[in-house]
């Protein structure tokens, strides 16, 4: 209202503006005061009073997904618990899109950041050396990057658990048939073959389930790229390509369940 009245007025409306300004960073103050003064006051915040003023950043390699969404929810949980904030965002399966939010962090200054996966090991390096330069420690999640430094690598073992798969596959197939491997075919739906969580999920599943060990099956390969319109589409083509030849499937995520159908 005040700037309406004297929109004439140059030096007043400056004037106004300042004293915005001044109110603003007051209240900041105030804020960060009260805060200190609750962090001291309590002990259980005071022994670690550092971390309560810590800004991380985060980049999912997607948000859809529902392993990688997990991935988040964990770290947002601690997150909260030790009273840092954490701000996420979604790479869209893209990294590119991944690279231009970690440049974004290096420029708001985050105090470490979280890379919640990529699909390109090897194209997601440019953000990660840019972090690096910036000295932004790096934690690596799902998939660990080819290049710059990480202060953290989690993730599980893709190929072991694949491997444990295919045995539980061979052990139904035997249950059902009578104890032995009956002839026919095995459809594999694999993940985006970019991602080297495929890499690792079919060489866990072969180890256990090939044509060496197992001359009477066909493995027939089909790429879902970690999304149900994908599997479905695939799946469908080589059902109808082997029809009742079809004898079991093992795809790389449970988020394409849906070609089941």
């Amino acid at each position: 209202r005040e700037i309406s009245i004297n929109r004439d007025n140059k030096n007043k409306i400056s004037e106004i503006f300042s004293s915005v300004l001044l109110i603003k960073v007051g209240l900041m103050i105030i804020s960060f005061l009260v805060l200190m003064s609750l962090v001291f006051a309590i002990p259980k915040f005071r022994n670690d009073w550092l971390i309560y003023y810590l800004t991380f950043g985060m980049v999912l390699r997607v948000a859809t997904s529902t392993f990688h969404n997990g991935i988040y929810l964990g770290a947002d949980v601690k997150a909260k618990e030790y009273g840092i904030e954490l701000i996420c965002k979604d790479g869209a399966n893209s990294p590119e899109t991944q690279i231009e939010l970690m440049e974004n962090f290096v420029t708001m200054g985050v105090d470490a950041f979280i890379l919640g996966g990529t699909i390109d090991q090897k194209a997601i390096i440019p953000g990660i050396q840019a972090l690096n330069d910036a000295n932004i420690p790096v934690i690596a999640t799902d998939t660990k990057p080819a290049g710059g430094k990480c202060e953290l690598f989690v993730s599980f073992d893709n190929v072991l658990a694949s491997e444990k798969a295919g045995n539980a596959l061979i052990q139904l197939l035997k249950e059902k048939y009578g104890g032995e491997v009956p002839e026919g075919v095995i459809l594999e739906i694999t993940g985006d073959l970019r991602d080297v969580a495929q890499t690792l999920r079919h060489e866990g599943f072969r180890n256990a389930v090939n044509e060496e060990d197992y001359p009477q099956l066909t493995i027939a390969e089909g790429e879902g790229k970690w999304n149900a319109d994908d599997d479905f589409k695939v799946t469908a083509d080589l059902m109808t390509k082997y029809g009742d030849e079809v004898i079991g499937r093992f795809m790389h995520t449970d988020l394409m369940i849906p070609g089941i159908a």
